[in-house]
């Protein structure tokens, strides 16, 4: 992704907040964080890697922006 690209970051599935610190947010060390892009690409197609057969994703996945959702502060894949 390119560093100029907005991200959320997660921990324990709840989005961080920007003016607070890790510490103000209850992250311990050694913690595993989320980064999510705010910016979806979606492929019209399911696309194969060079001299592979395997697809990337499967057919069909993830074609509308509405299968992709953040609610109540909670990250849920639908």
């Amino acid at each position: 992704f390119k560093s100029s690209e907005r991200v959320k970051i997660f921990y324990s599935g709840k989005e961080l907040e920007d003016d607070k610190t890790l510490a103000q947010q209850n992250v311990r060390p050694n913690s595993v964080l989320h980064l999510v892009r705010t910016k979806i690409h979606l492929w019209p197609r399911a696309q194969r890697l060079p001299g592979d057969n395997k697809p990337l994703r499967p057919p069909g996945a993830f074609k509308k922006k509405s299968e992709l959702s953040v609610k109540v502060g909670h990250v849920f894949l639908m």
